[in-house]
Order: C-alpha cells, then sequence, then structure tokens
C-alpha cells in the first residue's frame, strides 16, 4: 500500500522516482495500491500547532498504519521508512516499523522476495546490519 501523503511527498522531492513510483502503482503484476489518506475519515490528520509539515506528514504516515492493523487484523503491517526518527515514534506507538534495507534482507532470510537485496542494494549504500545509513531524516 502507498499512502497519498508518501505519493506527494515523493513528488515534491523527485520527478523521475514519482513518475517511477506511479508506474509501479499502475501494473497490475506489482500488487500496489494507492491508499488516498488524505481523504479518508479516519486517517486525515491535521496539522499541529507548530508542527512542521515533515512531522504532520510522518504522523499521518503512522495513523494510517495503524487504521490499516485494525482494518485488516491478523496481518503483518509494517511502516517502511528510512527515517529513524519516524522508526523511533512508530515503536513507541506500537507500529512495527523498519528501513527498506531491514525489510529486504528480512525477505531474503526467509526466501519471500530474496530480488529486495538487489533492488534495494541497486539504490545505493551498502546493506549494512545496523542501519547507521538509513538517516534520511527528510520524511516518509
Amino acid at each position: 500500500v502507498v499512502l497519498g501523503v508518501v505519493l506527494e511527498e515523493c513528488r515534491a522531492r523527485s520527478r523521475q522516482s514519482y513518475e517511477r513510483l506511479r508506474a509501479l502503482c499502475k501494473d497490475p503484476a506489482k500488487r500496489f495500491f494507492v491508499f488516498a489518506n488524505e481523504h479518508h475519515r479516519d486517517t486525515y490528520v491535521k496539522a499541529l500547532s507548530g508542527e512542521s509539515p515533515n512531522d504532520r506528514n510522518d504522523r499521518a504516515i503512522r495513523v494510517a498504519t495503524k487504521f490499516y492493523g485494525r482494518a485488516i487484523p491478523g496481518k503483518r503491517i509494517v511502516l517502511l521508512t528510512n527515517d529513524r526518527g519516524n522508526r523511533a515514534k512508530a515503536a513507541e506507538e506500537g507500529i512495527d516499523a523498519m528501513s527498506a534495507k531491514a525489510f529486504a534482507r528480512e525477505k531474503a532470510r526467509d526466501g519471500s522476495a530474496p530480488e529486495l537485496l538487489d533492488v534495494v542494494a541497486a539504490t545505493g549504500g551498502p546493506l549494512e546490519d545496523d542501519d547507521e545509513d538509513d538517516d534520511d531524516d527528510r520524511g516518509g
């Protein structure tokens, strides 16, 4: 599930990345789904006084992740983010969150998607066991 707020953040950062993500979401074989969290009563969040747009978006992502956890009981819902601050807040809120690298390593270890390691490696940066290099605090 790709949240609308994530799609918008991606578009604001890189038109090329946005277009690639949109293409993935449109490809039925990839099984991506865009959820318009900004237009759903259970997932829309209003910015708090003094809250930065990035912090508001990160909070919206956590709210939507919790929503999916309630809406799909019995399924593991994981928030993927390379923002350590967002992962820490997610953990405080009881949300299963991990970096893209950690998720790819997990899927490679359990054999369900070993190709993800190659995809993550192709995006740059070493696949280290700690996520020290996953310090993208700009969002998502």
